[in-house]
């Protein structure tokens, strides 16, 4: 999948679809567990993930609108810091440059 540079540019997210069969990105872990040392009974637990969207969204807008707050530094003393509300993020999405 390749786009244009332009794509990050605009102020509008662009998102593309995908079901099991055609996303780009798939993951699978399998854990094995047994209560015993000698494995007599073993568990297994077998998970399948894929990444259903893709948002192209620029850096910008994916931090939001930055505000300058005070916090305190390793030595007690007030100072100017940026901090970023990133209104797109949650648990399940994450920014790559």
């Amino acid at each position: 999948m390749r786009l244009s540079p332009e794509a990050t540019k605009t102020r509008n997210p662009v998102s593309i679809n995908f079901g099991e069969d055609k996303s780009p990105y798939k993951f699978r872990n399998v854990i094995t567990y047994s209560f015993t040392e000698s494995f007599d009974t073993e568990i297994i637990v077998d998970n399948a993930f894929y990444v259903g969207s893709i948002h192209i969204i620029n850096e910008k807008l994916f931090n939001g609108k930055k505000k300058e707050i005070e916090r305190c530094n390793s030595w007690g003393e007030k100072v100017k810091a940026l901090e970023y509300p990133y209104p797109f993020s949650n648990s399940s999405s994450f920014y790559l440059e």
